[in-house]
């Protein structure tokens, strides 16, 4: 999944060169909030995040890397869902 080089740095500028997780300053990698437009992604579809909080926004609650895109994407609108009625 490839994300141009163009809509990287837009969103880099946007999060002002920090995980938008964790806040850590550095590095950043694309994580898409959904795979709906991969190939035509904008900006909105898009968050910079650092590796380590990458690869946590990838995991089930068992620690597991998820592989099915379908799942992931049904497990984190559940979860914010939830906290949003927190």
């Amino acid at each position: 999944m490839s994300i141009s080089e163009t809509l990287r740095r837009q969103v880099i500028e946007r999060c002002g060169n920090r995980c938008v997780d964790c806040d850590q300053a550095g590095a950043l990698t694309m994580h898409h909030l959904h795979y709906d437009t991969v190939g035509k992604e904008t900006i909105e579809d898009i968050e910079g995040l650092c590796w380590s909080c990458h690869q946590q926004r990838h995991r089930d609650l068992n620690g597991q890397y998820w592989r099915d895109p379908a799942e992931l994407a049904a497990h984190w609108f559940t979860y914010h869902e939830e906290m949003a009625r927190d």
